[in-house]
């Protein structure tokens, strides 16, 4: 049997991310697989292959780990995904003819990136960097490297236009999302006279699956997914979510911490910026004051067309083939 040339591996696959880069990097023809030895907890429909790992070494003796093993043990390539270190249990001389790659993309790298840039950079080649808020951190040879989404499945949803817009903002975690910031913004649109019967406001911070938050989303016009709180442990970009909603033909709404640097290495972006309160509520204000139904109707489709051309599997495997040179 022919072994996989990338192997994305975890611990826990935080946003199904790992899963997302083996089948972008599949469908460019690179032949991936991706493992996790924790179950998402959003009940995604198809994620990397689940092992189960605690502690030590990888083995081939354990039957719970035997594929992971003999596939990292066959790899070119290997990415510790979320900042996650997994023992390979594979000899000093194997792992040295190999390609060693990490993935820094949340909480845990922004809270112990001192930690755990001296776990991985004596051991990586590069490092790939998800959000710009833990750019600059130490970690060694960092490449910008934003999430995939699987654009096939997120079919956008154009529906006819109501008489009021729909606003919607579910987070998973609402301090991570600074939703009390979003709410504020909420009440400050809603007591404006000329807004009156223009929109109506839908949140919730129930958790549901990933399924269900996907058909909630489904359901409304603009969708505002995150708005970064000014403190450093939670300085953060936009996240999948911004992506899915825009997949599902949404005018998404959120933080981006530097736009520019993103048109110079991704290209246009759909995303309608917002990084304060004031932004928050100006932005909303401005797309409430569209009176165009076909414009309204334009700006969705423009997100579903942003999404597919720049993070679609596709798009985002091209560019994840080139970084990893395979």
């Amino acid at each position: 049997m022919i072994g996989p040339l990338v192997v994305l591996l975890c611990m826990k696959d935080y946003a199904n991310v790992a899963y997302s880069y083996q089948q972008a990097l599949r469908s460019v023809g690179v032949n991936t697989v991706a493992f996790s030895s924790m179950k998402a907890g959003l009940k995604y429909p198809q994620t990397a292959e689940h092992f189960r790992y605690n502690q030590g070494s990888l083995s081939a003796a354990n039957p719970n780990q035997r594929n992971v093993f003999e596939a990292c043990k066959k790899a070119k390539v290997i990415i510790w995904m979320h900042s996650q270190y997994v023992d390979l249990g594979l000899p000093r001389n194997e792992i040295n003819k190999k390609k060693l790659i990490v993935f820094h993309g949340g909480t845990s790298y922004r809270l112990k990136y001192n930690s755990l840039n001296r776990v991985f950079n004596p051991m990586v080649e590069k490092s790939l960097i998800q959000t710009l808020d833990l750019w600059g951190l130490g970690a060694k040879n960092q490449v910008w490297m934003l999430p995939a989404v699987d654009t096939d499945i997120l079919k956008p949803t154009f529906q006819p236009m109501r008489r009021r817009r729909i606003i919607a903002h579910y987070p998973h975690v609402p301090i991570f999302k600074g939703s009390d910031i979003v709410i504020r913004a909420l009440n400050t649109i809603e007591s404006s006279p000329d807004l009156v019967n223009k929109f109506e406001c839908k949140y919730s911070d129930t958790p549901v699956s990933w399924s269900e938050n996907i058909e909630r989303m489904r359901g409304c016009d603009i969708y505002i997914e995150s708005l970064s709180r000014a403190t450093t442990w939670n300085q953060h970009d936009w996240s999948v979510t911004a992506l899915e909603a825009a997949a599902l033909g949404k005018i998404v709404v959120t933080n981006m911490l530097e736009p520019e640097r993103y048109k110079r290495e991704y290209g246009f972006c759909a995303l309608h910026v917002a990084n304060t309160e004031n932004q928050l509520v100006n932005v909303l204000r401005k797309l409430l004051m569209i009176e165009s139904d076909a414009e309204i109707q334009r700006l969705k489709s423009v997100s579903r067309e942003w999404v597919v051309k720049t993070h679609g599997y596709r798009a985002i495997g091209l560019k994840l083939k080139k970084i990893l040179g395979v």
